[in-house]
């Protein structure tokens, strides 16, 4: 059945457990992420979207039919009738942050944010700091790599740490990472011949 269809009716014993009506429709649903194309307003074949939040999901709208290399979901209708959506991750966004900020700031990074989220506090500073400048470079493989590797063993990295690294520059490098691996993403497809139009960020 097509997304959006009904796939039948509510039965009397749900109804009296959900607190609704008997015969409520019943519509056919998607994956979270999926649902996020059409909530972006992704519409036209080249729209990307990219749910962000514990991970990383790169949904593509695309009239390409063939499988892609390094793509593990490519389905019709699966977000926007008549389209194709293949979708690919990035295993560790989130996650990654969340890892540093509970195991790598210290104790008078969080003094210094005088009660603030920490994350903002981090995003406030990293902000301040050119492209390059702290000479960081960080690998997103945190939980391995899915797209376009698909290799769940692999590992992420952190290189160029010195003793007067801070720990914004980290969270920086952490980001500049994560950037750079949708990158890799978006080339993945253009190297298979599916063109990139407009890319929508969500979470």
């Amino acid at each position: 059945l097509r997304l959006g269809s009904c796939a039948g009716y509510l039965t009397e014993q749900w109804a009296e457990k959900l607190g609704l009506a008997p015969g409520t429709p019943v519509g056919i649903g998607t994956v979270d992420s999926h649902i996020g194309v059409i909530g972006c307003g992704a519409s036209r074949p080249g729209d990307m979207v990219a749910v962000i939040g514990t991970s990383a999901c790169t949904m593509l709208n695309a009239q390409h039919e063939d499988a892609i290399p390094g793509i593990y979901l490519g389905a019709q209708d699966v977000s926007i009738p008549g389209q194709y959506g293949f979708q690919g991750s990035q295993n560790c966004v989130g996650d990654m942050l969340g890892w540093f900020v509970e195991n790598c700031v210290p104790h008078k990074t969080y003094i210094q944010a005088e009660g603030r989220n920490i994350h903002s506090y981090l995003m406030e500073k990293a902000e301040r700091i050119q492209p390059g400048q702290s000479g960081l470079v960080a690998l997103d493989w945190f939980h391995g790599n899915r797209t376009p590797l698909m290799d769940l063993s692999l590992t992420g990295s952190l290189m160029g740490l010195t003793i007067q690294t801070q720990p914004e520059e980290i969270y920086r490098a952490l980001i500049e990472a994560t950037a750079f691996g949708l990158r890799v993403i978006v080339e993945n497809y253009e190297q298979h011949g599916v063109a990139i139009g407009d890319i929508c960020a969500a979470g």
